[in-house]
């Protein structure tokens, strides 16, 4: 499990790799901590970010970060914002429904604020 998690934090490593190591995240449940999915979600290359939410989406709605994910429904990439309105819907009646449906609207017309989502802390581990 920690050469997987060393792999999928390396920038050098082929994204593919990266992506997949990320999408099996949710079958390893807990033992992925929040930091490690929080500095993926930072990652400067859209398709990490994505896969690290999307751990979110698999997790029980009550423990997804909804202040944490809620800023990425501004990002400039198209792909992040459904991405971060797919795993907000997950999180049902917690979640504000305005900032959805603005993330709904301007993923439909291809805007965005420009805003980059915030960064992560600078370093993961793999435990809670």
């Amino acid at each position: 499990m920690i050469s997987a998690i060393r792999l999928a934090l390396d920038p050098e490593e082929h994204l593919w790799l990266r992506e997949i190591l990320i999408g099996d995240f949710p079958s390893w449940k807990e033992r992925v901590s929040d930091k490690l999915l929080l500095t993926l979600m930072a990652d400067l290359i859209p398709a990490v970010c994505t896969e690290a939410m999307e751990v979110w989406y698999y997790r029980s709605s009550q423990i997804i970060p909804l202040h944490l994910i809620l800023p990425y429904l501004r990002h400039e990439g198209k792909y992040v914002r459904e991405t971060a309105i797919k795993t907000l819907m997950a999180a049902k009646q917690r979640v504000p429904i305005e900032p959805i449906l603005r993330g709904i609207d301007e993923a439909r017309h291809g805007q965005a604020s420009g805003a980059r989502a915030p960064q992560a802390p600078a370093q993961a581990g793999s435990g809670r």
